[in-house]
């Protein structure tokens, strides 16, 4: 896996959703900080709350596009998830994405810039956000550990529900994050076309059974059609047997694996996404 950091670079925060509780972001900057990193941010993210957005759309496109633009700066974390990123994403032409040599960090509703990132043969990294830095030092150091490259090789134990044949090994592009999002996101420009050459991951929080049936449908009748699915945690939901019996029935013929520790937990697993991987002996491995 490449190396993205080195101590001393210069790296850069936005702000791309929801508001943040303030002195969890700046100790997560301090955690920045603390590792040797040279911390970029507006400071007007800190107090711009345009009701649950932090900050118009156009300030938070500006944003990300003045980073974007800074050829200085290789890593771009997000502070929050929420709600938002489409709005901060719906003015910013396809064009910015061609040649994009960076890496942006977060998850959730972040799940729409992996999705249009992955379409565009982008590597982006599914993991914790600024303000939840603090929240877990253990995976804050996991973390870094990969984008400082001190750590090449990534295995991450998972289970399996079902296989429609005998094979053993599945190979194929990780793709997908937040499942009301990705839902959310079908028909629309931002949306990753999910073949047989993908595997899917897909992870929520609380999500009905129902809705959860609902979300899965929308994207199996959109085309969404993965050669596995793989299923992180789905907290504050339905048990996982429920979660399981329900994504069987719709996806009669796709093998399903799940406890990928990986979502909106604490102990929230740093996932390359947009990269090649392969399942085999109950272990989703980087290639």
């Amino acid at each position: 896996m490449k190396k993205w950091l080195n101590y001393g670079d210069k790296v850069a925060i936005i702000s791309p959703a929801s508001g943040f509780d303030k002195e969890s972001f700046l100790s997560g900057v301090s955690l920045l900080e603390s590792i040797g990193l040279n911390v970029v941010y507006n400071s007007e993210i800190l107090d711009c709350k345009v009701g649950k957005l932090n900050g118009t759309d156009q300030f938070r496109a500006k944003n990300l596009l003045e980073y974007i633009n800074d050829p200085e700066i290789s890593v771009i974390f997000c502070a929050r998830g929420g709600y938002g990123s489409i709005k901060t994403l719906e003015s910013i032409d396809n064009s910015v994405w061609k040649g994009f040599n960076k890496l942006i960090v977060g998850f959730s509703d972040i799940t729409v810039f992996h999705s249009l990132l992955n379409k565009h043969n982008i590597v982006t990294l599914h993991a914790t956000m600024v303000a939840s830095f603090s929240k877990n030092i253990d995976i804050f150091n996991k973390t870094f550990d990969a984008l400082f490259g001190k750590v090449t090789t990534f295995e991450y134990s998972i289970k399996s529900f079902y296989k429609k044949d005998e094979e053993s090994d599945y190979f194929g592009v990780l793709v997908g994050g937040n499942l009301a999002v990705l839902s959310s996101i079908v028909g629309t420009r931002f949306m990753i076309n999910i073949n047989q050459s993908h595997i899917l991951f897909l992870e929520d929080i609380s999500e009905p059974q129902y809705k959860i049936d609902r979300m899965l449908m929308q994207l199996k009748l959109s085309g969404v059609n993965p050669k596995a699915i793989i299923l992180g945690q789905f907290t504050e939901s339905p048990k996982i047997s429920e979660i399981l019996e329900t994504i069987s029935s719709i996806y009669k013929e796709i093998p399903i694996f799940y406890n990928l520790n990986v979502g909106h937990i604490d102990n929230n697993l740093p996932l390359f996404l947009g990269v090649n991987v392969k399942i085999t002996d109950s272990k989703l491995i980087f290639l």
